[in-house]
């Protein structure tokens, strides 16, 4: 199979089972779809295409999936998306992730915001973490739903509850501005810590600032710089200026501290 096919789906898979616990819960039917996408060849696609318009769910995700990625027929985002619906009708929960996916980017069609959360709902209510996420993110935005920060904080909470490390993230965010939850910078921390701890960058970056700032904590410098440190390397770039200004404002022995500390870290969390 060619190597960018095999790049692109497993980005995407990436995305669709971006928590251990989802994981845990889809990984052998993830798999089980990976493997039948990756034997698919052109002479095996009439065999396919006879399962999928007799309704078989299974066949009709994979024909979705083999248009949306070009795999043995020529890509085409409005066939992916013309047998994801049919999968996704029959209750496939990645076929209606997928669905919101591609409505949400205008694959197949006009961006349709509307469709992209019915979509990430149907997924939502099956407990697929990252459609929860998406989904918190519409309500968070207003996109295709009533502008509902409750509602938001409820899906962020079922998605970081899986371990979903930009739902923590977010569910942090909505906790530090007070966003259909009681403001918090202690439950703030805590969720950005969990994010950070996944090796999420930009909420690392987040618990550097709470710990210089004195947010959810008393400040403390030296962890701040550690996170700050960690940050960069994992490639958040807001984090570049204070890895070179926040030493200035403290003892060596506190840096040094500091930067044995994030090399720790590093190394039991390699990126």
């Amino acid at each position: 199979m060619p190597t960018l096919f095999l790049v692109r789906f497993a980005f995407i898979t990436s995305l669709i089972f971006s928590s251990a616990a989802q994981a845990d819960k889809h990984q052998d039917y993830i798999k089980e779809i990976g493997k039948s996408i990756e034997a698919l060849t052109e002479d095996k696609t009439p065999a396919l295409i006879k399962k999928a318009e007799a309704g078989d769910t299974k066949a009709e995700l994979l024909l979705g999936m083999a248009y949306f990625y070009g795999k043995a027929v020529k890509q085409d985002y409005r066939e992916a998306n013309k047998w994801f619906r049919k999968a996704a009708e029959h209750g496939d929960v990645v076929a209606q992730y997928q669905l919101g996916v591609d409505y949400a980017a205008g694959l197949g069609g006009e961006k349709d915001y509307t469709q992209a959360a019915k979509w990430y709902t149907k997924a939502s209510k099956q407990g697929f973490a990252e459609a929860q996420f998406r989904l918190g993110t519409h309500y968070k935005m207003g996109e295709g739903v009533p502008l509902d920060y409750p509602a938001a904080v409820k899906w962020f909470r079922k998605a970081a509850d899986q371990g979903h490390a930009e739902a923590q993230w977010s569910l942090g965010i909505m906790y530090q501005g007070g966003g259909g939850v009681t403001q918090s910078d202690a439950e703030a921390l805590k969720w950005y810590r969990k994010a950070a701890e996944q090796g999420f960058a930009r909420a690392q970056y987040f618990v550097a600032t709470m710990y210089q700032n004195g947010r959810g904590v008393p400040a403390d410098l030296t962890t701040a710089y550690m996170w700050f440190q960690i940050a960069q390397v994992s490639g958040e770039p807001s984090a570049e200026r204070f890895v070179v200004e926040l030493p200035l404002k403290m003892a060596p022995e506190d840096v040094e501290t500091a930067d044995k500390k994030a090399d720790e870290w590093l190394k039991q969390h390699p990126q």
